[in-house]
Parts: structure tokens; sequence; C-alpha cells
């Protein structure tokens, strides 16, 4: 039979683990998040700026 203490040092490897698994989720939706605000802006105004260069270049 495993003492308290066993039972308690493993619940607690289990949720340190699952701590971890979230932090490094979040890591790669947050850095995901924000490439796809940068694609946006960027399209934006590529689409914006590059008619109003060619317009004056002409």
């Amino acid at each position: 039979m495993q003492s308290s203490l066993e039972l308690a040092e493993k619940e607690h490897r289990k949720m340190f683990e699952k701590i971890t698994e979230r932090a490094e989720e979040m890591k790669v939706h947050s850095f995901d998040s924000m490439v796809d605000q940068v694609l946006v802006v960027s399209a934006t105004v590529y689409l914006e700026i590059i008619p109003v260069c060619e317009i004056t270049r002409s």
C-alpha cells in the first residue's frame, strides 16, 4: 500500500506535467495569433500602399 505522501507526490507530478503542457500550448497559440495579426496588417498595408505608389508613378 502506498503512503499518502507517495500518492500526493504522484498527483503533484501529474498536475505539473499538465500545467507544463498547457503552457507550451499557450505559447504556440500566442505565437500563431501574433503571426496571423502580422500577416493581416502586412496584407492591408500592401493592398493600400502599393496601389498609391503605382498611381504616383504613373
